[in-house]
């Protein structure tokens, strides 16, 4: 789901934006038919209109898509695209869509209803050989030293507060999930590829790999820390 707020993020973020738009550029025709899942305030889909698109089917749920609405009018666009607010796999379409379009991944690939929604409207709003944008995701993994990450995440268990022992809680906390934005200098291993998502003929949100991670320098590891490269179209 997506809020005002990423409108923002993705009108402020150069190489997210300049990467869909070369995306879209090269997909989009003058009879291109786009359903868009997670359309938010709605800039992608006023990009596909202004390629050229002959209708944008653009979904969300959240109220974030009265922005887009008001800027799609504002940009004499609105007559091209048909806004629905709710969850793609409530919706059915006059037509199946050329192209499909969606950035509704956060950290990782598999956030929330990401995966599942995707296969879902692939299915059943996709026309069979049509595109997809993102069309796939290459997830990494390394080993991670984060000291001070570290302590925020398990010192509130080992202090005692009161005299309570709450250290039963460390384990729980350790293996958990938290973000980090880490520089390359903070890896102990080189980072190796460990799962590919290619979402053209993905079935399940479920993911499996095997890989070896080796020491590159002295230093203690903190965590695993995992990313993925998008592929929005081959070559962007």
């Amino acid at each position: 789901m997506y809020s005002v707020g990423d409108y923002g993020a993705m009108a402020d973020n150069e190489i997210r934006r300049v990467a869909f738009h070369r995306a879209l550029a090269s997909v989009v025709e003058p009879e291109s038919v786009i359903v868009e899942l997670g359309t938010g305030a709605g800039l992608m889909a006023l990009f596909a209109c202004r390629l050229g698109a002959r209708r944008v089917y653009a979904i969300e749920p959240s109220d974030a898509i009265e922005v887009a609405r008001a800027s799609a009018k504002d940009n004499g666009l609105a007559d091209r695209i048909v806004f629905i607010q709710g969850y793609s796999r409530d919706v059915s379409l006059p037509e199946r869509a050329d192209i499909l379009l969606e950035d509704m991944r956060g950290a990782l690939p598999w956030m929330g209803r990401h995966i599942p929604d995707l296969v879902d409207a692939r299915r059943r709003l996709l026309k069979p050989g049509g595109r997809i944008i993102s069309c796939r995701d290459t997830a990494y993994c390394a080993v991670v030293e984060a000291a001070e990450r570290y302590s925020k995440i398990s010192d509130p268990w080992l202090r005692k507060p009161e005299s309570l022992d709450l250290s039963a809680g460390l384990r729980f906390v350790l293996n958990s999930t938290y973000s980090l934005r880490a520089r390359a200098d903070q890896l102990l291993t080189e980072p190796r590829p460990w799962a590919e998502l290619d979402y053209r003929t993905i079935e399940s949100a479920n993911a499996r790999g095997r890989i070896g991670l080796q020491a590159a320098r002295e230093g203690r590891g903190h965590g695993l820390l995992l990313w993925f490269d998008g592929e929005l179209v081959p070559g962007v």
